[in-house]
């Protein structure tokens, strides 16, 4: 009545209650945040990610940005992860974050592409 804000009152459930408190006591600055601009149509983009699309606006007809974020590089690339399979999309990734995260990946693909280490248990 007194913030003049318009709407219509609906009962919540428990389980309604708190998951509106957890996402909106998780919605703080973060320490690495970045925008990601993925080749999805905002309304599609929020129809596959649900409750999980908080932050994103349409960026022109065929991109969304997207908002992550995370207390450091890992936790910020977390949020990436979930781009679907097959969307491109670029990123702001900040410095250092950026060059950490760069350089885990490189190892990644150098550990992926060597052999497997040898089964313990194979007497090899």
């Amino acid at each position: 009545e007194h913030t003049h804000v318009l709407f219509t009152s609906r009962n919540l459930t428990p389980p309604q209650i708190e998951e509106f408190i957890l996402i909106a006591s998780s919605w703080t600055p973060q320490s690495v945040e970045a925008d990601v601009v993925m080749e999805l149509p905002f309304a599609q983009m929020r129809r596959q990610f649900g409750q999980w699309s908080q932050g994103a606006t349409e960026e022109d007809e065929c991109r969304t940005r997207w908002p992550v974020g995370g207390g450091d590089w890992r936790e910020a690339m977390y949020g990436m992860l979930y781009v679907p399979e097959g969307v491109e999309y670029t990123t702001d990734f900040p410095e250092p974050a950026r060059s950490e995260l760069r350089e885990s990946l490189e190892r990644m693909l150098r550990a992926l592409d060597a052999p497997p280490p040898a089964d313990p248990d194979s007497g090899a």
